[in-house]
């Protein structure tokens, strides 16, 4: 700010000037540092008239070094953003996500943390290595790339019951251990596949599906998650390949162990291994249902029949639902999923598969007895599956999109733009300031332009904001601004052409550049 004389006093805060002599001109004071977050701009005069210092832009920030003010902006570090040309610092990303460039410009370009996984409550993370799966799940990397991780299940077998902290999953652990105790199983993997059980030791059955048989991982009857090696009682029950077979009930001709062991009753009688299913007066029995895997309703008319996926079986006409509230009705000798609470979508494409299952991320169930999950509605987002409702999208952003799964997708509305309420799916929501008119890109992405003198009416509002381009009732009339204008291929006004008597003005006084 200038007082006709050689008084110094600076716009800006902070800034520091010195008096030096310009060829030509004479003494100048000289713009030579500004204070944080705002850079040196000495413009193109000699006489120096155009020095300020200029707010760091989006993306950018700037800190004095060695106890000196700013001079040049610089791009925001890995892990932060800064969505606004103003005097500040660079914003971290928020928990639960990361960002591994720089300069990023806006919340949204903050990576969400995979389903499943968190930072610990740290924010400012810079890779998806600082998620770290939830205690029950483990980590695996898919396709070949350092970014495509995911959280997965813990298989039945490689759960761990830690005292004081609940359930964690061995697989998650360097040495395939619960504490000191190793798995039991050979438990194997393709670089940072998911986990495959191999073998069992001898005694005990390995599981791998929902009925408590093993099959081959390409088989539609396997199931990650039911992968566990099944200890055979060691007096009431025998195995003959661990691998194979299932754990049988001792016959009574026979002293068991537990595993493949033959130690007859009778001395001098013989066994052999046998797989008939042929009728045999002699070999008629009870046959008990498995107490893990089984149940039966009537067990005089009925078989043995797989436990759903939605139940707790216990070898008998005894259950219990794995959701709560879910209803169950007896068809004959098969139990059928009848009804899911709300949030939960009912499956039962087969007997054994009959469950309420929760909705992935980005996607809800909204009503009773729901069977497809739909996608979330623009504005809202559902990061992770759940039997929840998908979350509004937060005050001052948009979501145009449909089945949105990351906090990502919901848009920072521009500068100066806010919103009326939560869940807004258009930039349309995005109102801007009285001073401004809003531009919305070709793409969607919205944002607030200063309004030009031209169109800026005596209460500073701005006459573009308005459906009939004018400064409101003056009178019984709208005063209107003066000249044409209209929209450009960027959606700015720009002033085509001015009536008789007035100069159209496009530039800075003095400077020969639009503005």
């Amino acid at each position: 700010k200038c007082h006709g004389d050689s008084t110094l006093d600076p716009v800006v805060a902070g800034s520091e000037w010195v008096q030096e002599e310009e060829a030509g001109v004479g003494m100048i004071y000289r713009l030579v540092s500004c204070p944080s977050h705002y850079s040196v701009s000495l413009g193109s005069e000699a006489d120096g008239s155009l020095q300020e210092c200029v707010a760091c832009g989006k993306g950018q920030e700037c800190f004095g070094t060695n106890g000196t003010n700013c001079t040049v902006c610089t791009a925001c570090g890995s892990g932060y953003y800064k969505d606004a040309a103003v005097a500040e610092g660079c914003k971290a990303c928020p928990a639960n996500t990361y960002y591994g460039g720089t300069g990023a410009e806006a919340v949204s370009e903050c990576v969400a943390c995979p389903d499943g996984s968190t930072t610990r409550g740290l924010s400012g993370q810079t890779s998806v290595e600082a998620c770290a799966c939830d205690a029950v799940l483990y980590r695996v990397v898919s396709g070949g790339g350092a970014d495509v991780v995911s959280c997965v299940t813990c298989p039945t077998g490689a759960e761990c019951q830690d005292e004081g902290s609940g359930k964690t999953c061995g697989l998650g652990s360097v040495n395939l251990t619960c504490g000191l105790t190793p798995l039991v199983g050979n438990w194997s993997r393709v670089h940072e596949s998911t986990y495959t059980l191999g073998s069992c030791p001898s005694g005990y059955s390995l599981v791998n599906t929902l009925s408590g048989t093993s099959v081959d991982a390409g088989n539609s009857l396997y199931r990650h998650d039911a992968q566990q090696c099944v200890k055979c009682l060691d007096e009431s029950q025998y195995i003959i390949r661990s691998n194979v077979d299932t754990c049988l009930k001792c016959p009574r001709g026979l002293k068991c162990t537990g595993d493949a062991a033959l130690d007859p009753v009778v001395v001098g009688s013989e066994w052999v291994e046998m797989g008939s299913t042929e009728f045999n007066h002699d070999a008629q029995r009870c046959l008990q249902c498995n107490e893990q895997f089984e149940y039966i309703l009537n067990p005089d008319t009925d078989t043995c029949q797989t436990c759903p996926a939605g139940l707790t079986c216990t070898g008998t006409a005894s259950y219990q639902a794995r959701v709560a509230e879910s209803t169950w009705v007896a068809d004959g000798g098969v139990l059928r999923l009848d009804t899911c609470p709300l949030g939960y979508v009912k499956l039962n494409a087969s007997d054994a598969g009959q469950e309420c299952a929760v909705c992935a991320a980005g996607t809800e169930c909204t009503t009773a007895d729901c069977t497809v999950c739909t996608g979330c509605r623009p504005g809202t987002y559902k990061i992770a599956a759940s039997s929840d409702g998908c979350s509004l999208c937060p005050v001052n952003t948009y979501n145009p999109s449909t089945g949105s799964s990351s906090f990502a997708d919901c848009r920072t509305c521009g500068s100066d733009a806010v919103t009326d309420s939560a869940g807004s799916s258009s930039a349309e929501n995005c109102t801007c300031s009285v001073s401004t008119y809003q531009v919305v890109a070709s793409g969607g992405d919205s944002s607030c332009r200063a309004c030009p003198v031209g169109a800026t009416c005596n209460d500073q509002s701005c006459a573009l904001a308005r459906p009939g381009l004018d400064c409101g009732a003056s009178g019984r009339r709208a005063s209107t601004i003066v000249g044409t204008w209209s929209r450009n291929a960027t959606n700015e006004y720009v002033l085509d052409s001015c009536p008789a008597g007035y100069s159209k003005v496009t530039t800075l006084e003095g400077s020969a550049t639009f503005n």
